[in-house]
């Protein structure tokens, strides 16, 4: 499972990706390992799987949101490449 978090990590630094929703899936991609990682770890504690929702539910809802922001972006720049979006243009 590291190894798995550990690739996502290169992938996403050395790559460097143009678009943002490879980088969305990618950013998903790693919270879903975590939170196998994480559930494996509540099963040997013999802890309360209701914690375990609980980051299944933000989760959900971080990819919900970083959606909302991609359709704004694509809606107000046309494109979801990172090089055409800059601090300047996000405001006006």
């Amino acid at each position: 499972m590291f190894m798995l978090l550990m690739i996502g990590l290169i992938q996403a630094f050395i790559f460097n990706s143009a678009h943002i929703m490879s980088l969305l899936l990618l950013l998903e991609s790693m919270m879903l390992i975590l939170m196998c990682f994480f559930f494996f770890i509540l099963i040997e504690l013999g802890a309360d799987p209701l914690m375990f929702l609980l980051m299944l539910t933000l989760s959900a809802c971080e990819a919900a949101l970083g959606l909302s922001i991609l359709v704004s972006l694509m809606r107000f720049h046309g494109n979801d490449q990172l090089m055409s979006i800059s601090m300047s243009k996000w405001f006006a």
